[in-house]
């Protein structure tokens, strides 16, 4: 292990993992990375880091003893309930084998968060295409041949002869080909290795030069971008509690997909620390000009500009997640008297980029301080409910909802854009008390 002061290593490296945000580091011709973590967009395998990209998480069981006792014991349970309840058929095992699948589920939301090791990497995406095909082809291989072992048996006046066949020719047959399955199983997988490394970390070995060169240059990146900033100040970050959250905002734009629902349903109920998260503070958002911002967000921003183009752009920011998945971005765009202001908004996990959810919110100020905001996706109401809503439709029809609702008010636009500017920041940061307050989130703390 490399002797190097690292201030952002990992717990057992330099400092406590309290300390850091960072969630992978280069160590010699090795990658560390933290549970949860998503890596920079590069192959590891090939070194490619153009072009399209897939996201691929990679998996590591930690074993514990215990599971092991309780399959034995579940497996135990199985020929109980056989043998009490005289059960003969195959099928009549199926419900008890989905129950048994629903309470792994369940275990592997309550269990620690180092319990499963997950870390997203990339795989350019011919080569993952490859990759995804070689394997359903695997797994339809070895469903086919699993039936065909194991379904003659239970038929029912299975002929003498067919049996002798079968016992003679299909079962070792089938069994041969699930071995090579296996085996090529085994040489398919990615040149890059990984294992446990710390609890809670992943160390990948094996990566290809050109992959390592670019890991290192992205570091040097951030350490002298850190290092500028640690002149001054470090990080503020803070915990998220996303199980404290309305299901239905949980939910978004999988409102059709019934598995997703009851899964979130579940970590909700269970208070998963999966939906336990670290975030940056609002603070430590970058600026971002209208030309760079994500796609989705300029396209949804200079639509509405040329719709209206009175309209006038203020600013642009950008907040990623400290394990570097979500990523999170906004606009503000003001009406020319600066009575109104719309924020768009656009979050989405890296490795699914073309998931993430675009959200509009207009805002209005009122002569007495307080401003109404009318929202197309679900909110949290956390202050004057009455002043805040939602309305569903395209941008334009939002807007419409939104004059309306500020009928009766008295409209305070601001004197200029510095004003403005100032007014979003009290906005930010009264939220920011809010969620603190409701419990929803910790105090912020520093961190390198």
């Amino acid at each position: 292990m490399s002797t190097d002061p690292n201030p952002y290593a990992p717990p057992g490296v330099a400092e406590p993992e309290v300390q850091s945000t960072r969630y992978w580091y280069v160590q010699g011709t090795d990658l560390l990375a933290k549970n949860g973590a998503t890596l920079p967009k590069v192959d590891l395998d090939t070194g490619v880091h153009e072009g399209p990209m897939t996201a691929f998480p990679r998996v590591v069981k930690v074993t514990n003893p215990a599971d092991i006792l309780k399959g034995l014991a579940l497996l135990g349970a199985v020929f109980f309930l056989r043998d009490y309840f005289h059960l003969e058929k195959f099928g009549l095992f199926l419900p008890f084998f989905i129950l048994l699948l629903l309470l792994k589920r369940i275990g592997v939301l309550r269990e620690s968060t180092n319990s499963v090791v997950r870390v997203w990497s990339f795989i350019e995406t011919p080569r993952a295409k490859r990759s995804i095909l070689r394997r359903r082809l695997r797994i339809g291989a070895m469903i086919l041949m699993f039936m065909t072992i194991m379904c003659p048996p239970f038929l029912d006046g299975a002929l003498p002869d067919f049996l002798a066949i079968w016992f003679q020719w299909i079962l070792p047959a089938g069994i041969l080909t699930m071995l090579g399955l296996a085996i090529w199983a085994i040489f398919d997988r990615p040149k890059t290795k990984t294992k446990v490394d710390s609890p809670g970390w992943l160390r990948f070995s094996g990566i290809d030069p050109q992959a390592l060169a670019h890991l290192r240059a992205d570091e040097e990146a951030y350490h002298l971008q850190h290092a500028a900033l640690a002149t001054y100040r470090k990080r503020l970050v803070r915990t998220v509690f996303y199980h404290r959250y309305p299901l239905r905002m949980l939910i978004g734009h999988r409102i059709y997909n019934p598995f997703a629902i009851l899964q979130l349903f579940l970590m909700k109920f269970l208070r998963s620390k999966l939906l336990v998260r670290q975030a940056y503070h609002f603070s430590e958002a970058e600026e971002v000009s209208l030309g760079n911002l994500c796609p989705p967000l300029r396209e949804a921003a200079e639509s509405w500009l040329a719709a209206r183009p009175d309209w006038i752009f203020i600013t642009g920011e950008r907040l990623p997640s400290p394990a570097g998945d979500l990523v999170v971005e906004c606009a503000d765009i003001a009406s020319p008297g600066l009575e109104h202001c719309l924020r768009i908004t656009r979050a989405w996990m890296e490795q699914k980029p073309e998931k993430g959810i675009t959200q509009f919110t207009f805002m209005t100020w009122h002569a007495d301080g307080s401003h109404s905001s009318t929202v197309d996706q679900p909110y949290l109401a956390l202050r004057n409910p009455q002043l805040h809503h939602r309305a569903s439709g395209p941008p334009e029809r939002v807007f419409q909802a939104h004059l309306r609702h500020l009928s009766g008010h008295t409209i305070s636009p601001a004197a200029s854009i510095p004003e403005l500017h100032a007014r979003l920041l009290d906005e930010k940061e009264e939220t920011d008390r809010l969620l603190t307050e409701h419990h929803l989130q910790d105090e912020t703390r520093e961190a390198s």
